[in-house]
């Protein structure tokens, strides 16, 4: 794992592609610590709440200067090339609105700063029945959760 000092910049976003990736310019990035349902592509079915996060995403900072910041606990860049973020508008931090208010899913496969402060959220969300928490059915297994 390549360990990174904290590092921030700025930028526009340009594009929502699902509910925990968006374009920051030409780049693509993927936000830290948490994972949201899939939305349809290659041949594979929208999972529950998969659209209601990519919505939400897409009013909170679709064509808004966001703030990006690296995590020195996480690998810069995934698996396809997207780096990993967290990502702020307006002084508020993304990644952790959507797991506040059940849009997402902790992502706790992987060491992160915020990890354990995002699964705290998940369950207050899961409790609450927060967004997909009172729409979907949700199967865990092995750190990762998913809707069906």
């Amino acid at each position: 794992m390549a360990y990174l000092s904290y590092s921030a910049q700025d930028g526009l976003v340009t594009k929502v592609v699902d509910g925990d990736t968006i374009h920051v310019g030409k780049q693509k990035i993927r936000l830290i610590g948490i994972n949201t349902p899939e939305i349809a592509h290659q041949g594979q079915p929208t999972q529950c709440y998969g659209e209601e996060a990519k919505a939400y995403l897409q009013n909170q900072i679709l064509n808004k200067e966001v703030l990006l910041e690296n995590d020195p606990q996480t690998d810069d860049v995934d698996k396809y090339g997207r780096s990993l973020r967290y990502v702020s508008v307006e002084g508020v931090l993304i990644n952790r609105e959507l797991v506040r208010l059940g849009y997402a899913f902790a992502y706790t496969r992987f060491k992160a700063t915020r990890r354990d402060e995002f699964k705290e959220l998940e369950n207050e969300a899961r409790e609450a029945k927060r967004g997909l928490w009172a729409h979907c059915e949700v199967t865990c297994k092995n750190n990762y959760c998913r809707t069906k």
